[in-house]
């Protein structure tokens, strides 16, 4: 079962709690917040990309592109395949030399999972194990794969969203996230077991994960990883969604923390909070990173990613905003998502821009239940993920692509794995 399924249920039971100032039964306006830079974003039409059978829930998490040569990538996903089973979601690594074509990279993955480099150690309905176990024991899968530059090459990183769905030894389709990090020294073609040193946890709500069901979704999720190499520091940046606590609830504001690299053993992450890197990224409280949601007071921000723009020597934020519709006191439901971006001059200090609608990218949302959606809901546009063939890993020209899910992210039917293009105005 995917991941991303409940973080919809997440934002709508936190809906109530966010300050917001609409009332009426009507979508609210997803129109660009006022105070927007100069700077427009515009997105083409849906191209279908050609990817191997048998891979039921791709993408499942953002997709990440590594340049290992002149129009050559190594592409890292989140997916199941028929190997695995449905139930077990981990990472899958391609190879393309068009960004259309996407084949199973050789040498990389296990036969007996269909190809799968990095997988939980227990199904996502499996609560047989013993003990308390880990905190990726039932989800596994990548958010960003980049490369550690203080390091010789082929050293790589992976920020993943790790998940546990047994409380009180009983599953629940929600579920406890934390975000985890994971090394390669081979190029990504091994990554170590769970419980390993150099697989661990690296965000973390405050408190402790819920001990019986039912329980509610919750946790940080839905990572991407950004390596700073135009400021100074060499520092590693993560954008996740903080998804609410047994202390607080979800707000619908992206977060990011970060950590420099260089330094030996686990790397040690702050979180942004209010307006400082002060608080520890196991525990720690965190706050929002843009001034504004960008589709209105009711909606949340979902999927952000962080890239250098060359040619704007911009930083920018794209991300997915999905606007609910209140239909009784109390009560709401996605009906709308488009793609969104804000630009900083600075990380450090986040000085992110209201955020503006990516033109073109609008479209319905529709909420599960449904025949061909059981759980989570559908849209034309998860997890996007924004590359422009030539640049370098984490930086995007003035023109590009966007690979993204179209279609239902808490099933296994109906998925289109799909591209558009990108053009900075």
């Amino acid at each position: 079962m995917p991941a991303r399924a409940s973080s919809i249920a997440a934002a709508i039971a936190g809906a109530a709690g966010v300050a917001c100032s609409h009332s009426s039964s009507h979508p609210v306006d997803a129109s660009p917040d006022a105070g927007s830079n100069a700077i427009a974003l515009t997105v083409g039409v849906d191209t279908n990309v050609t990817s191997p059978s048998g891979l039921a829930t791709l993408p499942d998490e953002h997709t990440s592109f590594l340049p290992v040569g002149p129009s050559n990538y190594l592409v890292f996903a989140a997916t199941s395949t028929a190997a695995s089973g449905p139930d077990k979601t981990g990472a899958i690594v391609f190879r393309s030399s068009d960004l259309s074509t996407f084949t199973l990279a050789n040498g990389y993955g296990q036969t007996a999972l269909g190809g799968l480099v990095f997988v939980a150690p227990s199904a996502f309905t499996d609560c047989s194990f013993s003990g308390p176990g880990s905190f990726d024991q039932n989800y596994a899968a990548p958010g960003g794969v980049v490369h550690d530059p203080t390091l010789p090459a082929g050293n790589q990183i992976m920020v993943y969203e790790a998940e546990q769905h047994c409380f009180g030894g009983q599953y629940d389709f929600n579920y406890f996230a934390t975000i985890g990090l994971a090394r390669s020294s081979d190029g990504g073609v091994t990554w170590p077991a769970s419980g390993a040193a150099d697989r661990y946890a690296i965000l973390q709500v405050p408190g402790a994960k819920p001990t019986a069901t039912p329980a509610p979704p919750e946790g940080d999720a839905i990572p991407t990883a950004f390596v700073d190499d135009v400021a100074s520091g060499h520092y590693l940046y993560v954008v996740y969604e903080n998804q609410g606590a047994s202390t607080i609830q979800p707000d619908g504001y992206l977060r990011v923390a970060r950590t420099q690299l260089g330094a030996s053993g686990p790397l040690a992450f702050s979180k942004w909070n209010q307006g400082q890197w002060t608080e520890p990224g196991i525990g720690g409280l965190d706050s929002a990173m843009t001034p504004t949601r960008g589709c209105g007071d009711s909606g949340f921000q979902d999927a952000g990613q962080i890239s250098y723009v060359d040619a704007l020597h911009l930083y920018v934020l794209t991300f997915v905003c999905v606007t609910l519709q209140q239909t009784s006191p109390g009560t709401y439901v996605p009906v709308q998502g488009s793609w969104y971006f804000s630009t900083a001059t600075s990380l450090a200090t986040q000085d992110w821009s209201p955020p503006q609608l990516i033109d073109g990218s609008t479209a319905a949302v529709t909420a599960a239940p449904t025949a061909s959606c059981p759980a989570g809901a559908a849209f034309d546009g998860w997890y996007p993920s924004f590359v422009t063939p030539g640049s370098a890993n984490g930086h995007l020209g003035q023109s590009g692509l966007v690979f993204f899910l179209d279609g239902c992210n808490g099933g296994t039917s109906g998925r289109v794995f799909s591209s558009r293009t990108f053009a900075f105005h």
